[in-house]
């Protein structure tokens, strides 16, 4: 039996799937067996679920995908990543891990297009080229990877009242009456607030 040679960017195709493999099975148990108290401090706030390298990712997501300039919150002010980890605390453990894995895959995907950088290191144009690139691809995974964060970053940015001005909405019915946190949201902000904060 003879071997047909394969090109280079076949094998760097290869070698970058087996490596987002060989780092998912890995860095797996890490990323994802924090005490489901644990706060983790990270650039763009404090969370329960997320740890920094999901949350580089995200936002690094978010910027790419949600609208920007003009009228639209940029997604710190929206608050995209808080809202998701809120979210992601309060659902079943093997949901929000299977999240955190897809942010993972995320972020080594570029490699598998032999872009050479992780997504979150990709400039704002690159991310936009990458993101535009997987549009026709044949691969579910990629598909499902891209398509879910994207709803998401979408679900948590127009869910929250700083977008709904930009996009003409006026508001709920009762708009009058002032918001009421409910008892899981009142937990979660207690959370993931330092006992320093709320002893002043």
């Amino acid at each position: 039996m003879q071997w047909q040679p394969i090109s280079r960017r076949s094998f760097l195709k290869i070698a970058a799937v087996t490596a987002v493999g060989v780092s998912a099975t890995f860095y797996g148990h890490r990323f994802m067996s924090a005490p489901r108290n644990a706060l983790h401090v990270t650039p763009y706030g404090n969370f329960l679920v997320l740890e920094e390298s999901h949350a580089h990712t995200l936002h690094a997501f978010a910027e790419a995908v949600l609208p920007r300039g003009g009228k639209y919150p940029t997604p710190q002010q929206a608050q995209v990543l808080q809202r998701l980890d809120e979210e992601l605390y309060f659902i079943s453990q093997p949901i929000a891990k299977d999240v955190k894995l897809v942010l993972h895959v995320l972020e080594w995907m570029p490699v598998m297009y032999a872009k050479f950088g992780r997504f979150s290191r990709l400039s704002l144009e690159q991310r936009l080229n990458f993101l535009n690139g997987t549009k026709n691809t044949r691969s579910k995974t990629v598909r499902a990877v891209i398509n879910n964060c994207r709803m998401l970053c979408f679900n948590m940015y127009y869910g929250h009242e700083s977008s709904w001005s930009a996009i003409g909405y006026d508001g709920p019915f009762a708009k009058h009456l002032p918001e009421q946190l409910s008892e899981q949201r009142q937990l979660y902000a207690a959370l993931t607030t330092p006992q320093q904060e709320q002893s002043q």
